[in-house]
């Protein structure tokens, strides 16, 4: 499948022969005998999923509740008029850029995620268009839902704490960082 449609489906099954399976096109009906081992074909669909399918390549513009950025003339600027901190904007664009989903959340929890707020909603702005990110949390679990798509997909800790752990004061250009430690008393 791809963008909600149907490409093709393919039967795979056993085949006597070493590192081989049997494989036949839908509405076809030639069996061919190809070179692939059955351990190497995932049972469960989000083994199948291309976990980089939510990353964003170059963001031109970033919003959240607490923050509102974009880019000018090659440097990120706060809609508040402050300069973000090189630091933190680079660790949120890093998150970005490698975000990686985990797989697709079950339907009883697509369900429960449908009805629960997100902890945060990034709107970015691309080259490709503009998406929603939102981030949740269920029990233990991280999910991230994308405008992009109908499915919740499953968020590792780490790139959920990336995301959610952005300091929004420097984030948003009201704080300088701190360059050194205070005195030991």
């Amino acid at each position: 499948m791809a963008e909600g449609e149907t490409l093709g489906t393919v039967y795979l099954g056993t085949s006597p022969g070493f590192r081989k399976i049997h494989a036949r096109s839908a509405g076809h009906d030639a069996i061919f005998s190809i070179n692939l081992n059955n351990f190497d074909i995932p049972t469960t669909a989000g083994a199948w999923l291309e976990p980089r399918l939510l990353q964003v390549r170059a963001p031109l513009r970033i919003d959240a509740d607490l923050y509102n950025l974009y880019l000018d003339n090659g440097s990120w600027r706060s809609e508040t008029g402050g300069t973000p901190d090189e630091n933190e904007m680079n660790a949120l664009i890093e998150a970005l850029k490698t975000l990686e989903v985990a797989g697709v959340a079950d339907e009883d929890t697509q369900r429960e995620l449908s009805a629960t707020e997100a902890e945060l909603e990034l709107q970015i702005e691309g080259l490709a268009g503009t998406t929603l990110l939102q981030l949740l949390t269920l029990g233990r679990e991280h999910y991230i839902h994308s405008s992009e798509y109908p499915l919740y997909f499953k968020l590792s800790a780490f790139d959920f704490d990336r995301l959610t752990g952005i300091d929004v004061a420097l984030i948003a250009g009201e704080t300088a960082p701190r360059t050194h430690l205070p005195p030991e008393g």
